[in-house]
């Protein structure tokens, strides 16, 4: 009893903290009273509501690729709230952050109960729920319609009732599959999944239990693609026009095979200021003419380009037919093959190399934040950098104390969405990593724990 009364007193508290930003903080972090809309809201917003409108799950209905743009994981969540809402668009967009609200703090009830069954001590599970219910890199996103709060409640419900084990691994799947169809780096935790059970458990009977219903469920995102549009896609296609262009997505594409950033080469080709590229831009004699003239045509046919600088830059038009997309892309491209080909150190390793680098220990923001919130999150950056470092030392005692085929899981996890995020995707954004990084409070629960033990038994 006593034990249910202090994990209702962490999620408890876990809801007032999450109330309270969202009230109040969420507009101070994010700068506008608009704070639940961001970049990326009305992409699922647009799916669903073109499925339910027009009878076409997409993004953008004049571009091919709008069908393949989002998995419809939380586009369905979205069309589910939006219906009850009476089909009131503003009115179910500020009810999504309350309900996310409930499912983060129901993450924190989670996490302590994963965190117990592991390692069978109530101090680590309190601890564990404790830092999430303060972890800020998750309490910010419930705010926001972005498909990270549920992302991660599906996730950690998973696998609660994965070490539940039983008819509980076919829940298990079925939930995970899911989470996948929300948050496609999910899918990296499964084959780990799979490996561990078959450790644990000797068989291949509980594997399957779990990896049946898991394909099921997400196969009807491939399979759609398929059947529907005759195309064999299992994630997601960001070409689908406008911002998410050819021209600009051939820049990003370059750009990070040079560095680990896309600004300020970015700001300096929407603001039509002179572009300063790194010195690993210029290999050949050609580079310098191509680079040129990319910048040129970016800002003057470059249809994503053109978006960007007319949200930024007053009076711009947006340029669509007659486009150059395809010359920017052409030159962009053989850009990158000189940088694989002249410079592979920098290309395979080192940029690579310093992704992970940033990945780990990131300490700023982009974007207009007052001096305040830039101080508060820097130091909630290097907090965080901490959390992982002793998460993955504690991995490693978790292992040696009971070999739970969790552990497994988890360091497999970390471990290959890491390099997948740093050497193949390149593009590094904090929130990409969360479900691997919230994963790690539990051993870093432990390990503040064992250290707590030491210390009192040398007192």
């Amino acid at each position: 009893m006593r034990t249910r009364n202090n994990i209702l007193i962490i999620v408890l508290f876990a809801l007032v903290i999450r109330t309270l930003f969202l009230m109040f903080g969420a507009e101070i972090y994010f700068g506008t009273p608009r704070f639940n809309i961001q970049g990326d809201t009305m992409s699922w917003v647009d799916s669903i509501l073109n499925l339910i409108y027009r009878g076409s799950y997409s993004a953008n209905l004049a571009s091919p690729n709008g069908w393949f743009y989002r998995p419809p994981g939380y586009s369905f969540f979205i069309g589910t709230v939006y219906l009850l809402c009476g089909k009131n668009l503003m009115l179910s967009l500020s009810i999504i952050p309350w309900i996310q609200v409930v499912l983060d703090s129901l993450s924190t009830w989670l996490i302590i109960l994963i965190t117990l069954k592991i390692t069978n001590k109530n101090a680590v599970a309190y601890l564990a729920g404790f830092i999430y219910t303060l972890y800020p890199f998750t309490l910010i996103w419930t705010a926001v319609v972005y498909a990270e709060s549920l992302s991660i409640f599906l996730l950690f419900s998973a696998l609660w009732l994965l070490l539940k084990g039983g008819r509980n691994l076919i829940y298990s799947g079925i939930i995970l599959g899911l989470a996948a169809l929300t948050r496609l780096q999910t899918i990296f935790i499964i084959p780990f999944i799979a490996l561990a059970l078959v450790y644990q458990y000797k068989s291949l009977k509980q594997t399957l239990l779990f990896i049946t219903p898991f394909l099921l469920i997400f196969s009807i995102w491939p399979v759609r693609n398929y059947f529907n549009h005759n195309r064999i896609m299992f994630s997601q296609d960001l070409h689908i026009g406008k911002n998410w262009s050819e021209d600009y997505l051939s820049f990003m594409d370059y750009i990070f095979s040079v560095q680990t950033d896309h600004k300020p080469q970015f700001d300096q080709i929407v603001y039509s200021m002179p572009v300063i590229w790194p010195n690993e831009s210029y290999h050949t004699k050609e580079d310098s003419v191509l680079l040129s003239k990319a910048v040129t045509l970016c800002r003057t046919c470059g249809t994503g380009f053109s978006y960007f600088m007319t949200y930024r830059v007053p009076g711009k038009a947006i340029v669509e037919n007659n486009n150059c997309d395809a010359e920017i892309a052409s030159i962009f491209q053989k850009l990158k093959e000189h940088q694989k080909k002249y410079n592979p150190f920098n290309y395979y390793l080192k940029v690579p190399a310093y992704n992970l680098y940033k990945s780990l220990f990131k300490n700023n923001l982009y974007g207009n934040k007052s001096s305040t919130v830039m101080i508060i999150t820097s130091l909630l950056f290097v907090i965080r950098s901490i959390l992982i470092f002793i998460g993955l030392i504690g991995l490693f005692l978790l292992w040696k104390k009971n070999k739970n085929y969790i552990v497994i899981t988890m360091g497999g996890f970390f471990v290959a969405w890491y390099v997948y995020l740093c050497f193949i995707y390149r593009n590094i954004e904090i929130r990409y990593l969360l479900p691997v990084d919230v994963l790690l409070i539990i051993p870093a629960s432990w390990f503040i724990y064992q250290m707590q033990q030491k210390l009192l038994k040398s007192n």
